[in-house]
């Protein structure tokens, strides 16, 4: 016969078990951690003597809380001192209305040289396959985004893969244009597509496998693109002077005084070649808001069409017959597409729209002292830190030295009674012409809307 698993009813249960803390047994009375070494039981999410562990805890997370300021423009950076071996660095957060991204123009300038980076700035304007390639991985995605970032206020729409893996190399057989970089053992492998431009950073070369009449530096608006060629060679001699310091210069004297003055001025020469490229944009599109089409009808397919969106022939008579080409190429492009809608209805890059309206205002390719377009942000330079000082940390139960390491296997319970109270800052001054709490004005004069 099958076993009866059934509890039998004959044997009695096991009284429940009472689990209420007895009244004979008098509390200890509580520890005053603060006073002196804890000495009560260990901490459920420790490991050691939980209660002091805990009490360490407690202390660098109210030091933290009530010590710890925001940056703000008067105080841009915040050191915090963990402990006697580990640091942190708060700064306030970069406001740009340019895209943020790892580029680097000082790298694009050193690998390519003015001519070469002129001419992958009309590539990617005509929207050409491009093909990077270098055994620097650290140089060639920087110089991607430095190429991406120099046609603004465009916004390139097609793929573009900054380090791409071999095996997805066929991506380079698209019938579309794209920004791709690669490790240059991929020509070890695989033969490059006939209509790509190939591009080594490595050794400064750019080779075409198709016609290159299709791409012509002469075709760009001759002033603006004289002037933008005259300024990367200005900039590229004061590269070769920042950069050429013999070894024996880089002494420990060196670091401690002038590796700071490089580095800011290596920050100064990123912003000016930036604002190159900026500069021939805003003149090579000069008024392009007065050919912009007044919005009469419903949106719809046809009238969101850039052609209906924009006075493609009327802008061409306002240009140099000479680059009536280029802006021919230009037009027929996603980019042009794109930049042309972004102007015409309401989108999230109001604001670098705006900054680059204002660009176009202050342009002007006639004057040789030229007007800053932008400028570096002096907070993130400033001298100016806040050094928050840790807590000072207890001793051990033993009275020896509080440990290097401590070994959480949780994060503790809290108890607010072992908070310190909040230390008062140091007051700070604001600048001149603002006032405490008030955000500097922008300097870009407001866009005009598109009347419907």
């Amino acid at each position: 016969p099958p076993h009866d698993l059934r509890p039998s009813t004959s044997a009695p249960r096991p009284p429940p078990l009472d689990l209420r803390p007895t009244t004979s047994a008098p509390r200890p009375p509580p520890h005053d951690l603060r006073s002196s070494p804890p000495l009560c039981p260990p901490h459920p999410g420790c490991r050691g003597d939980g209660a002091y562990r805990l009490y360490s805890c407690c202390r660098h997370v109210s030091n933290f809380l009530h010590n710890v300021p925001f940056p703000s423009p008067q105080r841009p950076r915040i050191l915090v001192q963990l402990s006697p071996y580990d640091n942190l660095l708060i700064c306030q957060p970069i406001t740009s209305p340019l895209h943020l991204s790892g580029a680097s123009y000082v790298s694009l300038l050193q690998s390519l040289g003015p001519d070469h980076a002129v001419c992958l700035l009309l590539a990617l304007l005509t929207e050409h396959k491009l093909l990077l390639h270098s055994l620097r991985p650290a140089v060639l995605t920087s110089v991607c985004e430095a190429l991406v970032n120099m046609i603004f206020p465009f916004h390139w729409q097609c793929p573009y893969i900054p380090l791409c893996p071999l095996a997805m190399a066929d991506v380079l057989s698209a019938p579309v244009p794209f920004i791709v970089g690669v490790h240059s053992s991929y020509f070890e492998l695989y033969e490059l597509p006939h209509d790509v431009i190939c591009v080594d950073l490595d050794t400064n070369t750019i080779s075409h496998s198709e016609d290159r009449r299709s791409v012509s530096v002469k075709s760009l608006p001759r002033k603006a693109s004289r002037l933008l060629l005259t300024t990367l060679q200005r900039l590229q001699q004061q590269l070769d002077q920042l950069f050429e310091c013999p070894v024996e210069e880089a002494t420990l004297d060196y670091l401690l005084t002038d590796y700071e003055l490089v580095q800011g001025r290596r920050q100064q020469l990123e912003l000016e070649i930036q604002e190159a490229f900026v500069r021939f944009m805003a003149a090579a599109l000069r008024g392009y808001r007065g050919f912009l089409t007044p919005i009469t009808q419903a949106p719809s397919e046809t009238t969101t069409d850039s052609s209906s969106l924009f006075n493609l022939q009327g802008f061409l008579k306002s240009r140099e017959r000479g680059s009536h080409k280029f802006y021919s190429q230009l037009a027929k492009t996603q980019l042009f597409s794109q930049f042309v809608e972004e102007c015409s209805f309401v989108n999230d890059r109001h604001s670098s729209l705006e900054f680059f309206d204002g660009c176009v205002q202050k342009v002007d390719v006639d004057k040789t002292d030229a007007v800053r377009l932008m400028e570096l942000d002096e907070s993130q330079r400033s001298e100016h830190t806040i050094f928050i000082t840790p807590p000072e940390a207890p001793l051990s139960p033993d009275g020896q030295d509080p440990p290097q390491l401590y070994s959480y296997e949780g994060f503790p319970s809290l108890r607010a009674e072992l908070f310190e109270d909040p230390r008062e800052l140091p007051k700070t001054q604001a600048g001149p012409g603002q006032t405490r709490g008030s955000a500097p004005s922008s300097p870009a004069p407001r866009r005009t809307k598109q009347v419907m």
